[in-house]
């Protein structure tokens, strides 16, 4: 005889383990139905970047798999941070799902606290630490003319987000500024030794 199976959710199938003639159990997961009209993102914030989470922000999610990027928002934030990790689980929810984006695949989720499509940033290595203050090493604006000194200048920036390769600098640079960020390691300890020679 056929028993009929439903599930609770209209969706496709996509992890179905049964075999013909097997005995099932009503204690183990027959089968997976996702739900296409919306995916669920779940995402770790380290405990430090975790007060920044709130629910609403959106997020943008990048597929390990072709590079997709998707957007979302925070729909769940954890009331705990997990004991072993120290990380905070959040979810965001994705409406719009490409036909070809599996269940259970990975990728990186950014959660965007702010747009500000006019930021100033620089590349990560550019933003040095001089032991007092945050400095970035900008060229002269007289630099490309044949008979005028090559000059650069330390310049007292101050930092605001940042990713894996830029950072936003909300103070001490104007827009079209040329700064070093290569070689920027020889030009701080040149600045450190001039303080320490002027102390």
């Amino acid at each position: 005889s056929l028993f009929p199976l439903t599930a609770p959710q209209a969706g496709t199938v996509i992890e179905l383990g049964l075999a013909t003639g097997e005995v099932i159990d009503t204690r183990e997961v027959l089968g997976v139905v996702a739900n296409r009209e919306k995916m669920v993102i779940s995402m770790r914030v380290t405990a430090e970047q975790s007060k920044y989470v709130r629910m609403g922000l959106p997020v943008r999610f990048v597929s390990d798999v072709g590079e997709k990027t998707l957007d979302g928002v925070v729909t769940w934030i954890s009331t705990s941070v997990d004991d072993v990790s120290r990380q905070l689980e959040a979810r965001a929810t994705i409406t719009a799902v490409p036909d070809d984006l599996r269940a259970n695949s990975f990728g990186a989720s950014y959660i965007i606290l702010r747009q500000e499509p006019n930021a100033v940033v620089v590349p990560r290595g550019a933003v040095q630490w001089d032991g007092s203050c945050n400095v970035v090493f900008v060229r002269d604006k007289n630099f490309r003319k044949p008979d005028e000194p090559k000059v650069i200048h330390p310049r007292k920036v101050r930092p605001g987000a940042s990713d894996a390769e830029f950072v936003e600098v909300l103070a001490g640079l104007l827009p079209g500024e040329v700064v070093v960020s290569k070689g920027v390691g020889t030009l701080r300890a040149q600045l450190l030794a001039n303080k320490l020679g002027a102390g």
